[in-house]
């Protein structure tokens, strides 16, 4: 059934033979491990032959970029970077604005917005009242509704826009006489758009 012939016991390796080949691969994986792996993984090249054969560079890029990802400093810096230019896209402004409404007429002032950009505000009426109601609109968002109010003569908050586009209030008139109203506001807006 086997073909092959027993092996002659002196064809086989002596102990001391196995003991002098285990020996010398241990040294080779040595050689290897100092001249090639650790100047080529991590930048280490303790003989200078990573250097001549340009391992050590390739090793030193490696650890490099290995630092950098794992550096909870790089990450911080690049928050902190967005975080300033945000910062410098939503320029604070401050305005008070006074707009005359005759008895029965609407008047509709918007905040050129980005989104997420905020806005606090305070509005109130010389005489009489209004109804009114805050919203939002674009191109993209048709209308979003954030208040709305009947017979109100003021009020107050934080207007935050849900998307960029056209922020801002419509008042209408329901007294039989012509009041102005008076709007406050400050934060982040790009521009305001009056519509009668």
């Amino acid at each position: 059934m086997f073909n092959s012939q027993k092996p002659n016991i002196d064809d086989l390796p002596t102990k001391k033979q196995l003991f002098i080949s285990t020996i010398i691969a241990i040294i080779v994986a040595a050689v290897i491990l100092i001249t090639v792996v650790l100047p080529s993984e991590y930048g280490v090249d303790i003989t200078g032959i990573g250097s001549a054969l340009g391992l050590k560079k390739m090793g030193e890029i490696k650890t490099s970029l290995e630092k950098e990802a794992n550096s909870p400093k790089k990450n911080a810096v690049l928050e902190t970077n967005n975080i300033k230019k945000e910062n410098t896209k939503k320029e604070i402004k401050s305005e008070k604005l006074q707009y005359e409404i005759k008895p029965g007429k609407a008047i509709e002032i918007k905040l050129v917005m980005d989104k997420a950009s905020k806005v606090t505000y305070k509005w109130s009426c010389s005489t009489g009242s209004v109804n009114y109601d805050l919203h939002g609109d674009s191109k993209v968002n048709d209308f979003i509704s954030y208040k709305k109010g009947r017979s109100t003569t003021t009020e107050n908050g934080t207007l935050v826009a849900k998307f960029t586009g056209n922020h801002g209030w419509w008042w209408k008139n329901i007294g039989n006489e012509t009041l102005t109203i008076t709007l406050e506001i400050s934060g982040a807006y790009k521009g305001i758009k009056k519509f009668m």
